[in-house]
């Protein structure tokens, strides 16, 4: 008995290229209506990979299913449901059309649901039953393999070229035709308007296809590689007319040149997406603007109903159109047929993405970070050379080919440069600059020449030099690994860990010159004074060495940057708009050195060109800042910009002057600083203030005729350098460059920026309400209120505590009561945007009084804090001028640490974040709790930490250092930190990813070391670094602590050892001066 006919069929479950499998059906029976074809030959195309990929998801009706791919296929009818079927008769070769019930007119939305290849089974299979109405006749003259090419791309390119009118219609008129690619549609589309008599332009990366496409009849070819303005080229080659018809198939990143180059009353068809299946999210080209200005018709193609592929057919048979055919394959082939088709789309979007790279970067460089690339993941050969349009397989059942045409589409997403201008701006009130005048300093006997305590030395052979240059394949946070720039020895081996805020940069070279003032005092004498023993050069570098290396350990848990390679952004008008919004938005609050209504208006006057000016610099330097406050640690968005920004800053700009230079450079100090490069940006910001000076910004001329607008913005500019400039400088340690004598401008006027337009014949009322300029205006008093306490904390010899005392009375008390009420120092009701700047004027002088104090608390931990002593806060007794110096550092550090989580509670949350002020605060009760865990006041320490730890949590994902100075806090504290349940006197904040809180740890002497460091691959001795590197700092720690005490002992003028040194217990000799405690100063 003969065994019953049955059905081959590839089917795929969606999940992958590979995956796709041979199965059988018993051969089907049609019914009323319906034909059953022998599939002889199939096309493959781009839509196919998608499917069998799972990434195919346009439309509502598409599940997840298993399905049988494809949709073009070229056949034979072996069977009729009923002898009504209409001209259809057995032995008949035809076409199947896509949309199974889309017959004529605009596809509906029901149409969607009868696509073949998914929703519906496809046509990869050796027998299909079609309705009658849903297949055409294929062409004598063709091939089966090159007519199963049509269905799909032939007939798409069809109806996009005949979107408005026939094409062979044009009249006189000879219509120009552009074509983004060489894959299937666009090959269609230049065979079909070539034999229409229209003129055709088509763009590729590749000479070689670019050729094949000149043999097809192309009119004109560009590779854009070579000219990525390729739409300047159609503009010229049109005669400045452009494309009457461009088949956009790009998407994102081609689409706004396409609108460059269609000509008035030019038809876009949007038919691809090779450049990325969704646009940006920030991405808002304003189509209507673009479509306006030539009066364009974009519309959107999905093929074509089955009348215009009759339509098209009888225009094939009479022109004698021959498609291309690029690779047969056999049926038993089908894996390779779609995963060659899949590496031909991979070749295109890798030549697109090389010529991309070439618009940032020289060939040379190119194959560098090319070379690099391939020793670190291996070097993948390509399996084939791609080709033009179609690959075909051959079945083993009933002669069965399947032809793949990939829709090669081009994504030229070349980088449009941007530019940003600002003006100028200025009040009339003057600066009381009267206490920067200090009066006789209270001194302790100590000589001239003691060194201070904590000084960051420099080794005999670097003498302080520094190199934050960064590879240009890697823009990662510090820890980062990458090609060394030097030779060999521990300085070219290890990576150098350095923060912006001058916060874990303990190692003593390469860094530059931190005073004692700096972020990095404490951790740099934890660090490397390990106690008289090591002396040795070479125990010194081992140090060093594994300091270096201490959070590249943990590099996992902490967010840094991703490979630069990998993270560069395609860049498009829209994208660079949505960061200048969020600049303004979330920056320029807190540095509104740039005048936004001004500043907008120029940057609507672009054109879009590349250019050197400053301007032009400005304006990446705006995007790069947007960027990097609204994006998270993984997004180098911010990068790139700052890429073009150093391409376009030469040696030649110090020899000009003018303000839109010296918002540049101020800007750029401060992107890098917060990039981790704190002597770059130094070095930036020294010129922008020098530049300034040379302006006369510090002046304001009496009888000056000028613009009320011009003198404002100069004001602006002035004070919103002396919060960069004096803020940076002390946060270093190093003296101060900002002029103590000489200036007179006044302070911004607290107006409302869109009050004062260009064209202000005067200055508007000012208003007693928060605006953009309250925070500069503030932060600036503060900074010349403090300048006297600063110049005598890194002086030799140190104050004493009736000295700071008596200075904080008369200089940050007095300013804090000159604080006006809509800024005053409480949790205030203030708009979002402000709201950063007026917690960081609440932090920031809290801060500098830790600093202050923090010796005689040290000294107070050090010699009272025991098991008995009575909570030095409650004291009623008469207090000495050391104790009230130790309860105002405590107190302080107390409300920096409630101040930052009333911000955190409230306010939006960017990388502008609160973490450098809240590890200072928190290292004072962290250093009490370690005294003594059993104290009165534990309770409220531990209160303290874990309210810093919870919001050092919700800082993970916008902060790189979170982490790590979490752990630091674990390891500080260990088991002093009891986690035992308590009433909660404040609510936790929302963290921004899922990051676990202090209260997911356990409650027992785990909790000193939260995780697990059980890991294989140790070190030598058989510990991992991370801790080694840790237990050996906290080891370091008593040392520290012992030499800050003796510090206080000097500056209360008390007997500490030898005249002008005194002796620690470790029997080392101490200078004196005021020592910083500082992981995180940003002041």
């Amino acid at each position: 008995m003969a065994e019953d006919p049955h059905v081959i069929r590839w089917e795929t479950a969606q999940d992958g290229l590979d995956k796709l499998i041979k199965s059988t059906r018993q051969m089907p029976k049609p019914e009323k209506g319906e034909v059953l074809v022998e599939i002889h030959t199939i096309s493959l195309n781009y839509r196919d990979t998608e499917v069998a990929m799972g990434l195919y998801n346009h439309h509502k009706s598409i599940g997840n299913a298993k399905v049988v791919p494809c949709s073009d296929m070229c056949g034979v009818i072996v069977d009729i449901g009923d002898t009504k079927s209409g001209d259809w008769q057995v032995g008949d070769r035809v076409l199947s059309i896509f949309n199974q019930t889309h017959l004529t007119g605009q596809i509906k939305e029901g149409d969607m649901a009868y696509g073949l290849g998914l929703p519906l089974d496809g046509v990869l299979q050796t027998h299909r039953v079609f309705p009658v109405t849903a297949l055409v006749k294929a062409p004598n003259y063709l091939t089966n393999e090159e007519a199963c090419t049509l269905p799909i791309a032939a007939v798409t390119a069809w109806t996009s070229v005949n979107v408005l009118s026939p094409i062979d219609d044009a009249g006189s008129h000879e219509p120009t035709v552009l074509l983004e690619g060489t894959g299937g549609v666009s090959i269609a589309g230049l065979q079909i308007a070539g034999a229409a008599g229209a003129r055709t332009i088509i763009i590729s990366s590749s000479d070689d296809k670019l050729a094949r496409a000149k043999s097809l009849g192309a009119t004109h070819t560009i590779n854009y590689r070579k000219n990525p303005d390729w739409h300047d080229t159609v503009m010229k080659v049109t005669d400045n007319k452009g494309a009457d018809i461009i088949l956009e198939t790009g998407g994102a990143q081609t689409l706004r040149k396409a609108f460059d180059c269609i000509s008035f009353g030019g038809v876009i068809a949007c038919i691809g997406y090779l450049s990325g299946k969704q646009d940006p999210p920030d991405d808002r080209t304003n189509v209507n603007v673009l479509a306006l200005r030539r009066t364009v018709t974009l519309k959107g193609i999905l093929n074509g109903p089955r009348d215009k592929f009759e339509e098209m057919l009888r225009f094939y048979e009479t022109k004698q159109i021959r498609p291309v055919v690029d690779k047969v394959f056999s049926f038993d082939e089908g894996v390779e047929a779609f995963q060659y088709l899949h590496l031909t789309e991979v070749e295109e979007r890798l030549e697109k993405a090389e010529a991309l790279l070439r618009t940032f970067f020289t060939d040379a460089e190119l194959s560098q970070m090319l070379v690099h690339g391939i020793t670190n993941g291996g070097n993948v050969q390509p399996r084939h050379q791609g080709d033009l349009n179609s690959t075909t397989l051959q079945s083993g059942y009933p002669p069965g080919q399947r032809t793949q045409s990939p829709t090669g589409v081009f994504s030229d997403a070349q980088q449009r440069s941007q530019s940003f201008s600002a003006q100028e701006t200025g009040s009339d009130q003057k600066v009381d600059v009267s206490y920067l005048e200090s009066p006789t300093a209270s001194r302790s006997n100590v000589p001239d020449d003691a060194p201070l305590p904590l000084e960051n030395l420099p080794a005999a052979d670097d003498d302080f030099e520094w190199d934050e240059r960064e590879s240009s394949w890697n823009v990662a946070d510090p820890g980062g690994g990458g090609p060394s720039l030097g030779g060999g020895g521990v300085d070219s081996e290890v990576p150098k860990i350095t923060d912006g805020m001058a916060t874990l940069t303990a190692n003593d070279s390469n860094a530059g010159f931190l005073g004692s003032v700096s972020g990095s005092a404490l951790l740099r004498l934890i660090w490397m004074g390990a106690g008289a023993e090591e002396t040795t050069t070479s125990a010194s570098n081992e140090r060093r060495k594994t300091l270096d290396q201490l959070f590249d350990q943990r590099a996992s848990d902490y967010p840094t940057a991703s490979n630069w390679l990998r993270a560069q952004p395609m860049l498009t008008r829209a994208m660079v708009d949505t960061l200048i919004d969020a600049y303004f938005a979330l920056y320029h609050p807190t540095f509104p050195i740039l005048h936004e209504s001004s500043f907008r208006e120029q940057y609507a006057r672009l054109s879009g060109r590349v250019s050197r000016s400053t301007w032009h610099t400005l304006a990446n330097l705006v995007a790069a800042l947007g960027s990097f406050v609204s994006s998270t640690c993984t997004d180098e968005t911010h990068a790139t910009l700052f890429n073009a920004v150093k391409a376009n800053l030469s040696i030649d700009s110090l020899e000009t002057g003018s303000i839109t230079l010296v918002q540049a450079f101020a800007m750029a100090a401060n992107y890098l600083q917060k990039r981790n490069r704190p002597n770059s940006g130094y070095n930036y910001g020294g010129i922008a203030l020098r530049l300034a000076i040379s302006l006369g910004l510090h002046k304001e001329f009496r009888g000056w005729q000028t613009a009320p607008f011009k003198k404002e913005i100069r004001r602006r500019v002035w004070w919103s350098l002396c919060v960069l400039d004096v803020g940076a400088t002390v946060t270093y340690g190093r003296p101060l460059n900002w002029p103590q004598v000489g200036v007179d401008i006044p302070f911004p006027s607290n107006v409302h920026e869109k009050e004062l337009p260009v064209n202000a014949a005067s200055l508007p009322p000012e208003v007693n309400e928060a605006t953009v300029y309250t925070y500069v205006r503030t932060q600036s008093s503060y900074h010349l209120h403090t300048i006297r306490i600063y110049n005598r904390l890194i002086s030799n010899p140190i104050p004493s505590a009736a000295e700071l005392i008596s200075l904080d009375d008369e200089l940050i008390e007095v300013w804090l009561k000159s604080l006006p009420p809509y800024f005053r120092d409480d949790n205030l009701p203030l708009p979002n945007e402000y709201l950063l700047g007026h917690a960081i004027g609440r932090w920031r002088f809290r801060i500098m009084r830790i600093i202050m104090y923090r010796p005689f608390l040290i000294r107070w931990a050090q010699d009272r804090l025991d098991a008995t002593a009575t909570s030095l806060i409650s004291s009623t007794q008469t207090l000495s001028a050391e104790s009230i110096a130790t309860k105002r550092c405590l107190k302080a550090a107390e409300e920096c640490i409630s101040a930052v989580f009333d911000f955190w509670s409230s306010a939006t949350h960017t990388r502008l974040a609160a973490c450098y002020f809240l590890l200072q605060a928190a290292l004072i009760p962290i250093h009490c709790l370690r005294r003594n865990p059993t104290h009165s006041d534990a309770v409220s320490w531990r209160d303290s930490i874990l309210t810093s730890l919870s919001i050092i949590n919700a800082m993970n994902n916008l902060n790189p250092s979170a982490p790590k100075c979490r752990d630091i806090i674990h390891r500080l504290c260990g088991d002093n930190l009891n986690l035992k349940p308590r009433p909660q006197t404040q609510s936790q904040p929302q963290t921004q990813q899922e990051t676990a809180s202090w209260n997911t740890y356990p409650g027992d002497a785990s909790y000193g070391n939260p995780f697990s460091f059980q890991n294989p691959d140790s070190t030598e001795s058989g510990m991992n670094p991370w801790m080694t590197e840790i237990d050996t700092a906290i080891e370091g720690y008593d040392t520290y602590v012992d030499r800050l005490s003796n510090v206080a002992m000097a500056g209360m003028g008390r007997e500490g050892g030898m005249h002008g040194a005194f002796t620690s217990n470790d029997g080392t000799q101490i200078g004196t001066g005021v020592q910083d405690w500082d992981w995180g100063l940003m002041l």
